[in-house]
């Protein structure tokens, strides 16, 4: 089933990557989940970061497509430490 996405806050901040440093990034928090009797109710939370430089609102949704595909890769797994 699709999740919906809500973007919580977007902001500029130094890169945290070592190749880009002295730059900065564009931070987008965002919450998926589901709209449950008229009212959003998130499921979960995450946050992507890209390059300020060349931003485009049209970059934020496949960023986000990606990270909540990346953690449904991680969802179930089970190991002992």
């Amino acid at each position: 089933m699709a999740m919906e996405v809500k973007i919580i806050r977007v902001a500029k901040v130094p890169s945290l990557t070592p190749e880009r440093r002295g730059k900065l990034d564009r931070l987008i928090v965002y919450q998926a989940g589901q709209t449950v009797d008229g009212r959003f109710a998130p499921q979960r939370s995450g946050f992507v970061m890209l390059p300020d430089e060349g931003f485009s609102e049209a970059q934020v949704e496949p960023a986000i497509k990606k990270d909540l595909g990346d953690l449904s890769k991680l969802e179930g797994k089970t190991f002992q430490a």
